[in-house]
């Protein structure tokens, strides 16, 4: 029987205000949405490609937005 992989430690949260993003073992990038009340603090949502809400990367580096690569998407 293949042994599943430890799941790594969560850090802790920095402040309220920040979100986790999470990377599942499909691929897929999730991002956490708090909830209130915060009892009920265990919904994400999947990211996914939309289109008709894209902005300029340029401008947005423009304006002092710094990205990090975290991966390819096919």
């Amino acid at each position: 029987m293949a042994r599943r992989p430890a799941s790594p430690r969560s850090p802790s949260r920095p402040t309220d205000k920040h979100d986790a993003i999470l990377l599942d073992s499909y691929g897929q990038i999730w991002g956490e949405y708090q909830t209130s009340p915060s009892s009920h603090g265990d919904a994400i949502l999947r990211l996914v490609w939309a289109s008709e809400v894209c902005s300029s990367k340029r401008e947005m580096v423009d304006e002092g937005v710094e990205f990090r690569l975290i991966g390819w998407s096919e």
